[in-house]
């Protein structure tokens, strides 16, 4: 318990400076109206870091901001990364954000992950047609290439009435007719070799003419600690009519110390359902939530948590969303990072 204000102020100072704004002892005292955009969110990431979280899940850390203060705010993430060995989680729509950070990528639709594997296979041997169409998206770093951006044509499936079979099939160009009626198998992601899958029919039928798997290992990665591991985490909102709403269906994940991993997806296909889930802002409908080996995801620890909340607040940081959407006129911006170290 941090009480004193000067030591809060210290530590907010000491966070500024981490995040690189310059005049911390003068910026300590204003407001975020003082703030230009990239100053706040790297004031969010200092308020973040203040509480030296093990996990960090940053939720579109750099929207709204222009192309050389989006560099800064990355390259600040992957400072923090290097110098605390913080796992961190980036949720992001932009596959481009995350190609140049993320040692993982997941790829997200429709509540589910359809490709997963380190940031090296995603990029040279992306087998589902969602992943093909998110990288024809991306503008080419090559100026002279003057082909024009192909967008996914169609929108996004209603998780109140999801399709039979494929939730992707109707915006598929590869799609066939058993795409419609049932959907490909999962895949299962395992602890020690960094594994490679994608749940697309296309890839069963090349493994069973092949005799195959449809995943490709690419390695045995050196042993880390794990910080989190999800398993068959689900999360289904109830919504008028007696509908449900399945936000996040069934994701299997697992993060290193030191590792980060990319969740790419487009707007409402869970990403930010799935962080806020991990977090415990909500409570999983199933499955199982693992912060450093121990299970988080039942009623029992939340309880725990608020009991307790000084021995295990330090493993979660609040996720970065936009500065302006927590904007409190009435609080100094800064010396909430004391504040927040003096709740723990």
């Amino acid at each position: 318990m941090v009480s004193h204000p000067r030591k809060r102020q210290k530590i907010a100072i000491k966070a500024l400076t981490m995040a690189g704004i310059p005049s911390p002892e003068e910026r300590y005292d204003q407001f975020p109206h003082e703030f230009s955009g990239g100053m706040r969110q790297r004031a969010m990431i200092a308020l973040a870091m203040a509480v030296n979280p093990k996990l960090l899940i940053a939720d579109e850390p750099t929207t709204a901001l222009d192309v050389t203060t989006q560099a800064q705010i990355l390259n600040l993430i992957k400072k923090i990364q290097k110098q605390y060995d913080t796992a961190i989680i980036m949720i992001t729509h932009d596959l481009g954000v995350v190609s140049n950070i993320a040692d993982k990528i997941a790829v997200m639709y429709a509540g589910k992950v359809v490709e997963y594997g380190n940031a090296e296979d995603i990029f040279e041997y992306a087998s589902h047609p969602y992943t093909w169409g998110i990288m024809q998206s991306i503008p080419p770093e090559d100026i002279s290439n003057k082909e024009p951006l192909k967008p996914i044509l169609g929108t996004p499936p209603d998780l109140l009435h999801p399709p039979k079979g494929c939730a992707f099939a109707a915006r598929c160009p590869y799609a066939m007719k058993v795409c419609r009626c049932i959907d490909a198998p999962g895949f299962e992601v395992e602890e020690m070799a960094i594994k490679f899958g994608a749940g697309c029919m296309m890839n069963v039928q090349n493994r069973c003419k092949n005799g195959q798997s449809d995943h490709r290992e690419r390695g045995v990665v050196m042993e880390k600690q794990e910080i989190l591991r999800t398993e068959n985490l689900k999360k289904y909102f109830r919504v008028k009519g007696g509908h449900t709403l399945k936000a996040v269906d069934g994701i299997s994940l697992t993060l290193s110390k030191g590792e980060s991993l990319g969740l790419v997806g487009e707007s409402g296909c869970g990403k930010s359902t799935l962080g806020r889930t991990i977090i415990r802002i909500y409570d999983p409908t199933e499955g199982k939530i693992f912060l450093n080996g121990q299970d988080i995801s039942g009623k029992k620890y939340k309880k725990d948590k608020k009991r307790s909340c000084k021995k295990s607040s330090n493993d979660f940081s609040r996720s970065i969303r936009l500065p302006e959407s927590s904007y409190d006129g009435k609080r100094y911006y800064c010396r909430r990072m004391g504040y927040e170290k003096a709740l723990y």
